[in-house]
């Protein structure tokens, strides 16, 4: 079998059992921050639905993928919705450390043009992306409690940009290679989300 029907399979099985896991706890709870990564986790299973049911039934892997990427970053949104709600109550300035590594981020995105030809849509996920990465570590060096879930959220933008940076040069996806490591351990690390985040309503 493809690996790479494997490797999607494996990452839309999982976060759609997260998701479910997600929206169990937050209507048990009521809490929104479930809620959110329940949204959150959905988008980017039904991203990558589309994506392994396209190798399946096409045969090869689509080179533009717009209801994937969409999908992909709908998730996004949903984890930037995620941090601004965690921020409520501190005061988010512009500040030197976070900005670069978010700047950074953000603009080998849209150099890299990660998303084919859609420049709009290159732009508006580097401009997610470095704003989920921007308050997580401005949580972080800031003195914010609970940085677990900032920790992840920093590795799983870090992991889905070198994901982008390793397809580059990933010419064979039958076999098993670095880009599916990474791309498993991208999955683990979003599947982590929701754990750290129950950890840290516990604790308020």
């Amino acid at each position: 079998m493809n690996f790479e029907v494997i490797d999607n399979l494996f990452q839309a099985v999982l976060l759609g059992v997260m998701s479910a896991a997600a929206l169990a706890a937050g209507l048990r709870r009521g809490s929104r921050k479930c809620m959110i990564l329940a949204f959150a986790y959905a988008c980017f299973t039904m991203g990558t639905l589309y994506y392994l049911l396209y190798i399946v039934i096409i045969g090869n892997n689509p080179k533009v993928f717009y209801v994937a990427e969409a999908s992909w970053l709908a998730s996004y949104l949903f984890f930037l919705s995620l941090q601004i709600m965690r921020c409520d109550g501190m005061k988010v300035r512009l500040r030197l450390l976070p900005l670069i590594p978010a700047a950074g981020v953000g603009v080998s995105i849209v150099l890299c043009g990660i998303f084919g030809p859609s420049v709009i849509m290159s732009v508006l996920f580097a401009l997610t992306v470095g704003g989920v990465l921007y308050l997580s570590i401005f949580r972080v060096a800031g003195g914010g409690k609970n940085k677990y879930t900032d920790a992840v959220m920093i590795a799983s933008v870090v992991l889905q940009v070198a994901l982008y940076d390793i397809s580059y040069f990933t010419h064979d996806y039958t076999r098993f290679c670095p880009y599916f490591a990474v791309d498993m351990l991208l999955t683990l690390t979003l599947s982590a989300l929701l754990p750290v985040t129950l950890v840290e309503e516990r604790r308020v």
